[in-house]
């Protein structure tokens, strides 16, 4: 539960020596308005929106501060009470203040207070030190949340707040604030002011908004009042709220249907600040987060790793919005294939004295429900506030109507209570061994329904009614119609009769159902219009397709040719790349679910069996799916579950069926066909001509091994497509084979950019090669640099080879064309009449794709064209790949001395996904980890496959000692990487040359001391990316020649040579007085048995790089042939601004969080920048002395901040080597 402060005390803490005694909880401004006074009036030199209220306030201050940094003002936020230590309660632009800034304000606040007799209580102080810190800090508006009350709160002292807000009002508090709702709503409303903008949210309770709206009106307030969001309720992910007469749509960061209030209420204060526009409230909602509010967090216990969602409910209220939140998550466990929703709560429940604790019990814990009991200890800042025993929560539970089990741990928690496993709580039985389902899988033996549909279906909802048109299709449970409404606009209307659900699991099947179909929107996928119910049915209105499934077409055509399958094959890969692209498993890919639009293009619908997965990596266990076309994994691989892969299958299947006719695995009874589909037996009819490499994609697709199916770019590279494809389908083809006078020409073994509708549908380019070296042709290089995507938190719309993905990919060439030069591609219209215009590009870059991601709009980024680096006068590096780039400022200013290299284009990334991960994947981010580990933590995190993924694996990784080589194999690193001292002296060097050239720069005059004679040329290698899972492994990274590394968390590190077959395993062993790295060399098929599970991560790492990051840039300089005395990271740490890198081969590599980065080689006389806008400059440190500095602020500014930490890194290894 929440901590809050309850009954008046008084405390003497001990500080320096001293004692001071303080109040916990006297309310009043006296004391505070006194304080503030002796400290300048720190409050008034800032604006503020003033937030009250019982439930929501700390979630509707953090969308107010998000909203308002968006809109580009410098924002503080105070919240109370804070959640872990006083410090974190206090933000400015959303970053929680220094603690050294916060202790210096905080003993300035207590130190006025005890000299100037004034007593305040801690609160007081607090709220003083919040508003001192933001004054000093020049903050612009302050978004202050009152601690308890509002009237009498020591937040109330500002004299006219912007805005007045208060949340929905309750029960709490009462032996401050009143006995009754009235008494604690007028409380609430003394933050009002007189003709002050107030903005009040829902209230539950209708007593206290007449008592808000009667204290508004009394004082003349210009008064907003939020209606009740709870009809604006979507799909729990999103409401559409009004800003400025306005419907707005965003997405909900924070989960709970309580927050679409929360939402519309802080929309409606932010509104009244005039500067706020619709995209900064849509980008702040999106970036909020608001941690221990219905978050999930794993924690370790004797069973492994448990994921256990976090909240806090301080009173009835709260707990019955928490209850309603959990059942919809429960629900929601169910849309993604979990029968774990059906189980019940495990709670772990600890509460502070003074709490309502049977009203909070009885509200949250339901019948059977089991509960933990537990203790916390001091609350720092709040030693007033005492814990309820385990003992009495025991008691109390006891009490209840409600009968629920009791723990006296979490380790004693059954499997079926634990409902956020990964995947261990399906309830349906396993298939094991030879016991296969004799009948569909996860079809249940139902008695038949008869439906009956009246001839006018009734939608009251939208007022509309429906004609019923001819029967389409039956299935198990729901019947198709064709219906057409008062426009006479034809629809497909699927009906499920109510009595077909009659277990709690059929109606979550159906829910589950309506809302992935509903969250998709592809040109081939049916289009969901609409879902309504009347007294007997439910009615899922749909696209209708007028040329019915492939079933129908095959029954009159028998087979299709192989033209016809490219063709629909391409239409049917751009949609599962798609849905895929959302986290989303059709699982019952068939003919009969592909439908054939007026048009002749393919629709895939009936997405009955379909899944959500959660998070990445996440494997299904449920059977399901059609026997001809199940996955080998489903039937006989249930522990280690299925994902994306299944689909891949059933494509297999369903281009083997169009081939020939009939399925590849088909006979006469279902043990049969699964007994074919184990041994993976399936043949070509010798009477059919299929094309070897018709054959070849099938048997690629029908690959019993999971991990071993090409993914969706790898097909589309297969070179089944490159044969001619037919600009359209004519309506013929339903009844007869078609003649195609016209195909389009063979696609030449060169590269060519391909514009497919079918694929794309309208969206996006597709770029393809023929060049088989080149794996990259269907990927996306809209990726960030070095730094990964995973920092960002807003997401836009990416595509892969498709419409949703939001990425193009851009050709890649073994021989990219020089700067300038056109390229040879060339675009050829796909079938189909859905292509937007193409983009363009006139030269090459390298890149690979976020492989998954998930997104919600289907718009395209625009891409700027990219225009080619003109060369300067000066000698500098040549470039060695391009982007498109709109020059800034800053760098305009410099390209008469510099020569700019393009990097890449991009917009900023949703965090990447990926195939299937350990099932204890913990994802976490760069800006959440704000622990001092010794090695920085990088904003990347990666899934690893099954090999790893066991807690015993996850232990034993680190716990391997580095191993004493062979005498045979056993040497030094010779170069900078040998001892300590020389890596000082690389460091002392390039701090001094950054010093003299800063200092130069402010006079304008060159120092003899800085070298002038440098050849400017970027260094070899540097890290081009890298990802981070140090908090069990370590982290990976990739250098520009191509070599693979990981630093292990034991200090220990391997690379992998460019050729992917030798690598050399490091470690440091310590010889005559100082600290060595030693190299073993070795190749991936003579390796010690040690190292297995080290190669395994290595190879891991160096899979998802390569299929998810992006490469900034291949220098041609780059040593790619070389197989021994690799250069390797050395050291990485976390700084304020960014992230450090050191390399063996003399680089200091700082990537920065606003995405610049610097690359210090040759002792910083030579600096690599890549600015915010990804454009690469190699330049002389010498160069900026003479130009002017102020036109080149980016650069100036971050040169400062690595020679401050370079010095600091040299202090630090001196005190290291002076202490030994």
């Amino acid at each position: 539960m929440l901590l809050n402060a309850f009954p008046i005390d008084t405390f003497t803490p001990q500080i320096n020596g001293c004692q001071r005694v303080m109040m916990a909880i006297n309310l009043g401004l006296e004391r505070v308005e006194d304080l503030l006074h002796a400290l300048g009036d720190p409050h008034k030199r800032i604006d503020i929106i003033h937030v009250a209220g019982t439930n929501g306030k700390g979630s509707v201050t953090a969308y107010i501060a998000n909203i308002l940094k968006c809109s580009g003002k410098r924002v503080g936020r105070f919240n109370s009470p804070h959640l872990v230590t006083p410090v974190d309660a206090i933000r400015i632009d959303e970053s929680i203040v220094d603690q050294h800034i916060y202790d210096a304000f905080r003993m300035r606040v207590e130190h006025i207070s005890t000299s100037k007799n004034i007593n305040a209580t801690i609160f007081e102080i607090t709220t003083a030190t919040a508003f001192s810190i933001f004054a000093d800090r020049k903050v612009e508006i302050g978004v202050i949340e009152v601690g308890m009350g509002g009237r009498l709160d020591a937040t109330n002292v500002h004299p006219m707040p912007l805005v007045c807000c208060i949340t929905n009002i309750g029960l709490d508090h009462m032996e401050f604030l009143g006995d009754n709702i009235k008494k604690i709503a007028l409380e609430k409303a003394g933050i009002f002011r007189p003709h002050a903008k107030a903005v009040v949210g829902p209230q539950a309770d209708d007593n206290a908004l007449a008592v808000l709206v009667t204290a508004a009106n009394d004082l003349e307030c210009h008064l907003i009042v939020v209606e009740s969001a709870s009809h604006l309720t979507d799909d729990h992910r999103s409401v559409a709220v009004c800003f400025r007469d306005e419907s707005v749509k965003v997405e909900l960061p924070l989960m709970g249907d309580f927050q679409l209030e929360n939402v519309a209420t802080a929309v409606a204060a932010s509104e009244q600040i005039p500067h706020v526009r619709k995209e900064h409230i849509v980008e702040g909602i999106m970036k909020t987060r608001w941690p221990g509010r219905l978050e999930f967090v794993d924690i370790d216990t004797s069973r492994g790793v448990e994921r256990i969602l976090v909240d806090g409910a301080h009173n009835e209220a709260a707990a019955k919005s928490l209850r309603v939140a959990v059942d919809q998550i429960l629900d929601f466990e169910n849309i993604l294939g979990n029968d774990a929703a059906l189980c019940k709560v495990g709670w772990i429940f600890g509460a502070s004295r003074g709490k309502d604790l049977a009203s909070v019990l009885n509200v949250l814990v339901r019948e059977g429900d089991l509960v933990c009991a537990t203790e916390f200890g001091m609350v720092e800042d709040m030693p007033w506030i005492k814990c309820t025993p385990c003992s009495e929560i025991w008691d109390i539970s006891g009490r209840l109507k409600v009968k629920m089990n009791l723990a006296m741990a979490l380790d004693e928690f059954p499997a079926r209570h634990r409902n956020y496993q990964n995947n261990n709580l399906e309830a349906l039985p396993k298939a094991a061994g030879n016991h296969l389902p004799t009948t569909q899988p996860a079809q249940q033996q139902n008695q038949k329904v008869v439906v009956n549909v009246p001839d006018q279906i009734v939608d009251r909802k939208q007022n509309k009614v429906y004609t019923k048109g001819s029967l389409l299709g039956e299935g198990g449970f729901a019947q198709c119609y064709q219906v057409s409404d008062s426009n006479s606009q034809a629809f497909a209307a699927k009906v499920i009769p109510k009595l077909s659900l009659r277990t709690p699991k059929q109606k979550h099947k159906l829910f589950a159902e309506i809302k992935i179909h509903q969250m998709l929107s592809h040109p081939n996928i049916v289009k969901f219009h609409h879902v309504f119910e009347d007294d007997h049915n439910v009615y899922m209105i749909l696209e209708l397709c007028h040329n019915k499934t492939f079933v129908d077409l095959l029954r009159k055509r028998r087979r299709m040719t192989e033209t016809e399958v490219r063709y629909y094959m391409l239409q049917l890969l751009g949609g599962v790349q798609y849905m895929h692209g959302q986290r989303v498993i059709h699982r019952d890919l068939k003919l009969g679910n592909l439908f054939i639009s007026s048009d002749m293009h393919l629709k895939i619908g009936d997405f009955g069996l379909a899944a959500i997965l959660k998070h990445d990596g996440e494997r299904k266990k449920t059977i399901c799916g059609t026997p001809n076309y199940i996955a080998p994994e489903v039937l006989f691989d249930t522990s280690n579950g299925h994902s994306f892969e299944v689909d891949i299958w059933s494509l297999g299947v369903v281009m083997y069926t169009m081939l020939i006719g009939k399925p590849p695995f088909q006979t006469k009874d279902v043990k049969s066909i699964y007994k074919k589909i184990r041994e993976n037996s399936y043949e070509f009819p010798l009477s059919i001509d299929v094309s070897d490499a018709g054959r070849s994609l099938i048997a690629s697709l029908l690959n019993s091994r999971p991990e071993s199916r090409p993914g969706i770019d790898d097909v589309l590279l297969h070179s089944y497509f490159r044969e001619p494809i037919p600009c359209s389908i004519p309506i013929s083809a339903l009844h007869e084979t078609p003649e195609f006078p016209s195909l389009m020409r063979k696609w030449h073994n060169t590269t060519t950019t391909l514009t497919a509708s079918s694929l794309l549908s309208g969206f996006s380019t597709l770029s393809l090669s023929a060049n088989q070296n080149s794996r990259h042709a269907a990927r996306t290089v809209l990726a960030e640099i070095g730094l990964q995507a995973a920092t960002q938190t807003r997401a836009i719309t990416t595509t892969t080879v498709n419409s949703m993905s939001g990425h193009a990919e851009l050709p890649v060439s073994d021989n990219p064309s020089p700067s300038g030069a056109p390229s040879s591609s060339r675009q050829v219209q796909m079938p189909g009449a859905y292509v937007s215009s193409p983009l363009s590009y006139e030269t090459r870059v390298h890149g690979v794709r976020p492989k998954r991601t998930l997104t919600r709009e289907s718009t395209l980024p625009k891409i700027p064209q990219v225009q080619s680096p003109k060369s300067s006068t000066s000698p500098t590096l040549q470039p060695q790949c391009a982007r498109s780039s709109t020059k800034s400022p800053s760098t305009s200013s410099i390209t008469t001395s510099l020569t700019t290299v393009a990097v890449v284009a991009s917009q900023p990334l949703p965090r990447p996904t990926s195939p299937p991960a350990p099932k204890n994947f913990r994802m976490s981010t760069l800006e959440t980890r704000l622990n001092t580990h010794s090695n920085f933590q990088s904003t990347s995190t990666t899934p690893l496959s099954q090999s790893v993924n066991s807690s015993t694996a996850v232990r034993k990784i680190n716990d391997i000692k580095p191993l004493t080589p062979p005498v045979a194999f056993r040497q030094s690193v010779s170069g900078p990487s040998t001892s300590a001292s020389r890596y000082v002296n690389v460091l002392e060097a390039m701090q001094e040359n950054l010093s003299k050239a800063l200092y130069d720069m402010k006079s304008g005059v060159l120092s003899k001391y800085i070298s002038t004679n440098q050849v400017v040329k970027a260094p070899k290698e540097f890290i081009s990316k890298w990802i981070d899972y140090s908090n069990k492994y370590g982290l990976g990274y990739q250098l520009t020649n191509g070599c693979v590394g990981v630093y292990f968390n034991d200090s220990t590190s391997i690379i992998l040579a460019p050729d992917h077959h030798h690598f050399e395993y490091l470690y440091c062993e310590r010889d005559t007085n100082k600290n060595s790295i030693h190299r073993q060399p070795y190749t991936m098929s003579t390796y010690p048995q040690e190292l297995n599970k080290k190669v395994s991560l290595l190879l891991h790492f160096k899979s998802y790089m390569q299929e998810n990051l992006f490469q900034a840039c291949t220098l041609q300089s780059s040593d790619t042939t070389a197989t021994q005395n690799l250069e390797f990271l050395t050291k990485y740490m976390r700084t304020k601004h960014g992230v450090v890198f050191r390399l063996s081969n003399r680089v200091v590599q700082i990537n920065f969080f606003d995405h610049s980065k610097i690359v210090l080689s040759n002792d910083a006389h030579t600096i690599t920048f890549i600015d915010k806008s990804r454009t690469m400059f190699t330049f002389a440190l010498s160069s900026l002395i003479s130009a002017n500095t102020s036109q080149k602020p980016d650069i100036t500014e971050r040169l400062n901040y690595a020679r401050d930490i370079i010095q600091q890194m040299v202090i630090k290894k001196k005190l290291r080597t002076s202490s030994v």
